[in-house]
Parts: structure tokens; C-alpha cells; sequence
């Protein structure tokens, strides 16, 4: 009887709940990447280790509404007088999120606040696939959903990824890690790749609305902010092949 009871106060709690945040960990698998360490100098490879660690040490924060949420790197002070800011960063973008991501469910937009203030704006477009296979993630079961992604490698050639999320029914928000958002439940864990996994390690929900205020200022869309990147990095490589040319002559 207690249990029912509790499973009721529990649930009566969470529909007429309007909010809520939630804390992710990170979790690191670099067996395979390990591998790899070894070909490094050992100046990179100690670098390359204290990225690892640091992105470990990260945590991000997920606060969201009915309609909307932001994602964010959760500022921490640090006592270690030895804490190295430009390996956190490093380890950001190598692993974690080094952008701040506003999701807009009323009007399908994401909001992505890059590092140098400019905003890019695309639709939600997040065609899941939702799997049978379930487990606990503490107190929740949560249910398996894939997304495929298309992606071009450094290499020029076109592969998928694979984005594997567990989502949580009884916690009735659609949203989670980074840009992930549109299942029938709140994101609990999210692997985003085949070396790093968010974890949610705090879940508080919150009767009253949060404030979730989106970013202002210079705003463009996906696909212009990938063609002033790629224009970017091939301005660099052609400055870089002319100081070659010079070189030779």
C-alpha cells in the first residue's frame, strides 16, 4: 500500500510539474583511443591524458520547460591551484560541448551560441528510432532510441554516426544533452559519440517555471555558419600552400 501510494505522490507531482534541471556527468570510454596515445610525442600524450581527466571532471546543465531548454557547461569553482583552463577547453572540444544550445520547441528551432558570439539558428529535424531494449538509469526505466546521423570525415568521405540515447517515459519532456531533443521522455543518458556519454547524475523538477532566457546578437543560419567555416579553413590551407610555394622558389 505504501508503495502505490508513493508511486501515486510521485507521479501527481511529476504532471503537474512545469519544469526542471538536470545535471549531467561525463563518462569516458578511450580504450580505442588509448591505442593511438602511444604514436603521440610525449608532450601530446600528456596533454592528451590531462584532457581525458579534465573532461571527466565536467558537468553540464539542462534546464527546461514545457517548450523549451537550455544546455549549458556548468561553471565550478576549482581549488586546485594547478587547474589548467586552456586543457579544459581542449578537452571541450574534443569530447564534451564547447557551445551553449537553446531548444525552441513552439517554433522547431535550435539555437547553438558559438564560442566567438555568433548565433546559429537551425530546425529541429531529430528522426529517432525507438527500440524495445530498456534498463533502470536510477529510479526510471528508460527505453533505447537511435539517431543516424550523416556526416562528412576529414577525409572527404561520407559516413553515419550513430547518436544512442536512453529516455526516461515517466519524466515527460523532450529534451536532453547538447542539441538531442524530440523522444517521449527527458534524456537520461546519451552516448555522442563511441568515446564520451552523458550521464544524468541530478534531476530536480520544479513546479514553477524556470527562466530560460535565449541568446541575443548576430544570428545566421546552419548551413551560412558551415560555409563561412569551410571558407575559413580553406583561406588558411591556400595561405598555407603559397608560403610553401615561396619556400620552394
Amino acid at each position: 500500500m505504501k508503495n502505490i501510494l508513493y508511486l501515486f505522490l510521485l507521479y501527481a507531482n511529476i504532471l503537474f510539474a512545469q519544469s526542471g534541471v538536470v545535471i549531467y556527468s561525463i563518462q569516458l570510454d578511450t580504450t580505442g583511443h588509448n591505442k593511438t596515445r602511444s604514436k603521440l610525442t610525449k608532450e601530446w600524450a600528456d596533454i592528451d591524458m590531462k584532457m581525458n581527466k579534465y573532461a571527466m571532471m565536467q558537468q553540464f546543465e539542462l534546464i527546461f520547460g514545457k517548450n523549451q531548454s537550455s544546455f549549458k557547461y556548468k561553471e565550478r569553482l576549482n581549488s586546485d591551484i594547478n587547474f589548467d583552463d586552456k586543457i579544459n577547453k581542449l578537452a571541450k572540444s574534443a569530447y564534451t560541448s564547447n557551445d551553449d544550445v537553446f531548444i525552441d520547441l513552439n517554433t522547431n528551432t535550435e539555437f547553438s551560441n558559438k564560442r566567438d558570439g555568433t548565433i546559429v539558428q537551425d530546425t529541429i529535424n531529430k528522426n529517432w528510432q525507438i527500440l524495445k531494449e530498456s534498463k533502470k538509469i536510477g529510479d526510471y526505466l528508460c527505453y533505447k532510441a537511435i539517431l543516424k546521423t550523416p556526416y562528412i570525415n576529414r577525409f572527404g568521405e561520407s559516413k553515419i554516426k550513430i547518436i544512442e540515447a536512453w529516455f526516461a517515459p515517466s519524466l515527460p519532456y523532450a529534451f536532453g544533452p547538447e542539441n538531442f531533443c524530440g523522444l517521449p521522455g527527458l534524456i537520461l543518458e546519451l552516448a555522442a559519440n563511441r568515446i564520451t556519454t552523458y550521464v544524468a547524475s541530478k534531476i530536480t523538477i520544479e513546479k514553477e517555471d524556470l527562466n530560460i532566457t535565449f541568446p541575443k546578437g548576430n544570428t545566421i543560419t546552419k548551413k551560412d555558419y558551415q560555409n563561412a567555416m569551410e571558407s575559413s579553413i580553406g583561406g588558411i590551407l591556400l595561405a598555407k600552400k603559397r608560403e610553401e610555394a615561396k619556400e620552394k622558389n
